[in-house]
């Protein structure tokens, strides 16, 4: 009776019709089913039973009170997601090397310091990690052995830098590392299409990102960053590049032909001094030249964001009704509208249709 042994090596402080005890009796009336799904159900353990439902291939226990994982867990051997978000987990066992047809892993939100590496190697078909939420301050350098890896979320972590382990994954498309204390960014990305560093202890954009051929989209936003470089200018390949809450003091020459996805120099200061007179500050406005204040008075706020909008960085129009239909006349009439930047717009397409 594999409930009624793991229930009593639990002890006799469990109680009888606890949420552990309940799920798993329905649980094991089915052992042989492919998803099991016990979210947000107030567990606290696994049992050694699970070895038992050798057919799974998805898994998820997320938002639990989950410390542990048993051995047995190693028997899943056609597991291909596994959900263990939002637990109480410090320690991620060997075992998990043991699960090699796993292709998605979600340990977000919980309190891991460290990574078993030669577990990790056995992971050859992983394509998405999440480990968010940690207390990670290293990635181990075995992590490059994940060659089948496009998804990789650290973000809030405690990590310093992004070593060659992860620079030199050859699948990697997206990195998310915001939230951490990274200063250093290793050369490589040969797959990088997306790369968010929001929040962190950068002093410049690495160079070196210049060579990767593949990114499109980079956010640098809330660093320690002063000197914007000829980097951006160079890297045409951007599509989209955010570099707001960063303390510029310096940017390059060659801004006078930034790409038109960069705001200039001129539209960051009117926009702060635009801030400082709604907040009161209006001897500001007298430095400015009359063509300078002409922007400032006809500055709007961007739909989405409320931020003010001194450019039109993208148009799009949104269909409503008009107060009043004439008979005949059309159900929805378009009103045009401007975004301050690519996200305020890609945030609002479910509205919006862009215009060319």
């Amino acid at each position: 009776d594999l409930y009624g042994g793991w229930r009593r090596s639990l002890g006799v402080e469990m109680a009888a019709e606890s949420p552990d005890i309940t799920f798993w009796r329905l649980a094991m009336k089915n052992p042989k089913t492919k998803a099991l799904t016990g979210s947000h159900r107030q567990l606290t353990h696994i049992p050694p039973c699970i070895g038992q439902f050798t057919s799974l291939t998805k898994f998820s226990l997320a938002s639990n009170g989950i410390s542990t994982l048993p051995t047995e867990m190693g028997e899943l051997a056609k597991l291909t997601e596994l959900h263990l978000g939002n637990n109480k987990l410090t320690e991620l066992p060997p075992i998990i090397g043991r699960l090699v047809a796993l292709e998605t892993l979600y340990l977000f939100g919980n309190s891991l310091t460290t990574l078993p590496g030669p577990a990790l190697v056995q992971l050859k078909c992983l394509t998405s990690l999440s480990l968010n939420n940690n207390q990670l301050s290293s990635l181990p350098d075995e992590m490059r052995n994940l060659v089948s890896l496009q998804t990789l979320m650290v973000d809030h972590n405690c990590l310093t830098e992004l070593d060659d382990c992860v620079a030199s994954l050859p699948a990697l498309r997206t990195l998310s590392a915001r939230g951490n204390r990274i200063a250093r960014v290793a050369a490589g990305w040969p797959a990088l299409v997306e790369l968010t560093l929001i929040d962190n202890s950068l002093t410049r954009v690495p160079d070196h990102l210049e060579h990767c051929a593949t990114l499109r989209q980079l956010d640098v936003s809330l660093n320690k960053i002063t000197l914007l470089d000829d980097f951006v200018l160079r890297k045409t390949r951007l599509k989209a590049f955010f570099f707001e809450g960063n303390p510029l003091q310096t940017i390059a020459k060659s801004v006078r032909q930034r790409p038109p996805w960069i705001p200039s120099l001129k539209e960051l200061v009117l926009r702060t001094i635009t801030l400082s007179i709604l907040e009161g500050q209006r001897d500001l406005l007298q430095r400015l030249s009359e063509d300078d204040r002409h922007a400032v008075a006809a500055a709007r706020k961007c739909p989405h964001c409320s931020r003010l909008l001194l450019r039109e960085y993208a148009e799009a129009v949104r269909f409503e009704a008009p107060p009043a239909i004439s008979p005949g006349g059309s159900k929805h009439v378009p009103v045009r509208t401007l975004f301050c930047s690519h996200r305020c717009f890609l945030a609002d397409t479910s509205c919006y249709v862009a215009l060319p």
